[in-house]
């Protein structure tokens, strides 16, 4: 029988579960807590980490609560110790570099542009990365740290899973990057900007069967504020698309968060399928027990 994601922690809700998943496919009651099959459940839970592992494609079977919509930098596919304002515009950080992403991500072949403007350097330590990354990219470690991250650092070179595999120009505070990410059927093309020079093709075999998000790494209380959307400071033509124009998809898993949430809140064990009840499991692990 397949086994449910977390159930040899010791979770009393979890070792429960399991008893009632293997009791409604026929096999035998192992010892244990059992969950009343005639009340609702009754769960302790923060919503927000709810919505955070949505976001994060932790929850099997639930929807990315960002899937569709604008493009902003996300609180919920970030670490935690980001602050972001100014209606998801601006972002900040204190302490080592940890990854801030977009909340949507390209996979739709289209030319897409963006900027991140460093707008302000608070201390001499102060330094960023700019780049892409996978919502699989590690957060408590600079952009680019593994292969599921591609970075430009101010200092400049550019990095891609532990190796510097380009020098580039450094730049610094004032100064505007631009991206412009050109996804075909074959391949994945990330050119860059600085101001309004070109600075030319970062790389050109990105894998496409991933799903990228403009991303960035501060170390040292950096302020950046990114723009998605209409009007640029350093537009180069109209062949790309701002990134918060790209098209919207069809969404993926079956259940939304609202109702997730409102399964959690509400509902009788008995009535739940086996796919709500392993997402339940999931959304209720333990932090030190998750990959992220």
């Amino acid at each position: 029988m397949e086994k449910l994601p977390h159930e040899n922690k010791t979770n009393p809700f979890s070792i429960a579960m399991a008893n009632y998943v293997k009791q409604k496919e026929g096999e035998e009651e192992k010892p244990g807590e059992e969950i009343s099959q005639k009340h609702p459940l009754k769960l302790s839970f923060d919503q927000k980490i709810v919505l955070r592992r949505a976001a994060l494609a932790l929850l099997p079977g639930i929807k990315d609560p960002e899937w569709n919509g604008k493009m902003v930098l996300s609180s919920l596919k970030s670490s935690k110790l980001y602050t972001i304002s100014d209606n998801g515009r601006t972002a900040t950080l204190e302490g080592g570099y940890r990854i801030c992403r977009a909340s949507r991500g390209f996979k739709l072949c289209g030319r897409y542009y963006w900027e991140f403007y460093f707008r302000q350097k608070m201390n001499e330590n102060s330094h960023v990365r700019f780049g892409i990354s996978t919502i699989k990219a590690k957060m408590e470690y600079p952009l680019g740290y593994d292969d599921r991250g591609y970075s430009i650092r101010d200092q400049g070179g550019a990095f891609y899973n532990h190796s510097r595999f380009a020098e580039t120009c450094s730049f610094d505070e004032g100064d505007t990057i631009g991206f412009g990410f050109d996804i075909s059927e074959t391949c994945g093309k990330l050119h860059f900007w600085k101001n309004r020079e070109y600075q030319g093709l970062l790389c050109d075999n990105i894998d496409i069967s991933k799903r990228w998000y403009p991303a960035f790494s501060i170390y040292n209380q950096s302020v950046i504020q990114a723009r998605f959307s209409k009007p640029f400071k350093f537009y180069p033509d109209s062949t790309w698309i701002p990134a918060s124009e790209m098209e919207d998809e069809p969404e993926k898993g079956k259940y939304s968060t609202t109702e997730l949430i409102s399964f959690m809140n509400s509902s009788n064990i008995e009535d739940l399928s086996l796919e709500i009840l392993k997402a339940i499991d999931v959304a209720l692990t333990p932090y030190h027990q998750m990959p992220c």
